[in-house]
């Protein structure tokens, strides 16, 4: 029996070209899909965390040299503009909160400069073991600047999740009250009252749901000024433009707290 072999010829793998396609797929699914939120796209980062590895693999003393720069750059960048950010407080709240965050973010920049002036150093002084030292300094600087940037925003995040208004909305509200959100979506607050909402105009992500349980829906605020005049007592969280247009036609409210986005109002006048 003779037998004849076929040369098969094996086209090289080449990693950089599967992760590229990985990353774009997943980029442009959700780009074109129509919900949208942050945490979607997170299967992206393992893909360009093994592409930017094999861009340092093979780097050059010049890339290093220039990446060190643009770093240090950017820490100086971050320390001018921490030093600015109360200026950009809409309100006492704000300012707080940027006041605390303050120390963080320096702390952070402060983080990301030694992380960009190692790597420079190395580079211009052409150590041996480049590669190494400059990755371990990118990869802890930076990992231990975004935790410092975390921890620092921490207030602004609890105050953007309207956790300082719970303990005012629960000292009046009750397992029966309705609880209103007109002219807004809040995701936070429904999650703190350990209550679902009734909204108002406003269904956005929430309008399949809202069809399958119409009574959370109020489609105009015509109808839920009806229902708040001659309902039972009430909560509403609303924006402070919806409340000022509600005031102006003469509805009757108190407000039970407010912040920088919402406003919290009962049909109670009285406490």
């Amino acid at each position: 029996v003779r037998q004849t072999s076929t040369a098969v010829t094996e086209q090289p793998f080449r990693p950089a070209i599967l992760l590229l396609v990985w990353i774009a797929f997943i980029f442009v699914f959700f780009s074109i899909s129509g919900s949208k939120l942050p945490s979607y796209i997170l299967p992206i980062f393992p893909a360009i965390a093994l592409l930017i590895a094999l861009y340092l693999r093979d780097s050059s003393m010049r890339a290093w040299s220039l990446l060190g720069a643009f770093n240090t750059i950017l820490a100086l960048v971050m320390l001018v503009a921490a030093w600015n950010l109360p200026r950009f407080a809409k309100d006492a709240v704000d300012l707080s909160n940027y006041e605390m965050a303050y120390p963080w973010i320096v702390a952070a920049s402060l983080t990301f400069l030694a992380g960009g002036l190692i790597v420079l150093w190395a580079a211009l002084r052409r150590r041996a073991d480049l590669t190494l030292l400059a990755t371990l300094a990118l990869s802890i600087s930076g990992f231990l600047a975004v935790q410092t940037l975390m921890i620092g925003a921490e207030w602004h995040g609890r105050t953007r999740a309207g956790v300082e208004l719970v303990p005012k909305i629960e000292a009046e509200l009750t397992p029966s009250m309705p609880l209103y959100s007109v002219g807004m979506y809040d995701q936070t607050l429904p999650f703190y009252l350990r209550r679902t909402m009734i909204l108002v105009e406003h269904p956005d992500e929430l309008e399949f749901g809202l069809q399958q349980q119409p009574s959370l829906w109020i489609p105009d605020q015509a109808e839920f000024v009806r229902r708040w005049r001659n309902g039972p007592k009430a909560i509403a969280v609303t924006r402070k433009e919806i409340f000022d247009r509600l005031q102006s036609q003469g509805v009757p409210m108190r407000i039970i707290a407010q912040d920088g986005r919402r406003i919290v109002i009962t049909n109670q006048l009285q406490k």
